[in-house]
């Protein structure tokens, strides 16, 4: 299974990466969404992990785009990871195409 993590914040990125490193075939990490949108285009991820206050672009804004074109982008299970509590955020990032959605801060258990 490839993974793919999007998260600006590199402390969380690492422990993310190093927590999932075993039970997964490839992972490949990003703080830069555009970079991330190239990567999930080339190398069609199964999962992705995603923050939603990123730079540049949201989460929403990446999720909407790998659910518009999925001939480009595959159609992986995306799952938000976010500080983002509110209910209609976890509403609207299901409602954008996401799979679920996880409230920060979580357990890495």
């Amino acid at each position: 299974m490839k993974l793919l993590i999007i998260e600006d914040d590199e402390i969380t990125r690492e422990m993310i990466v190093k927590t999932l490193k075993n039970e997964t075939d490839e992972i490949f990490d990003f703080g830069n969404p555009v970079e991330a949108l190239k990567s999930i285009k080339k190398e069609k991820p199964d999962f992705i992990i995603l923050d939603i206050i990123l730079p540049e672009i949201d989460g929403f804004g990446i999720c909407q785009i790998i659910r518009k074109y999925p001939d480009s982008y595959g159609n992986p299970f995306i799952l938000m990871l976010t500080s983002k509590n509110e209910e209609a955020d976890m509403i609207k990032g299901l409602e954008f195409g996401a799979d679920d959605y996880i409230k920060k801060p979580f357990s890495y258990k």
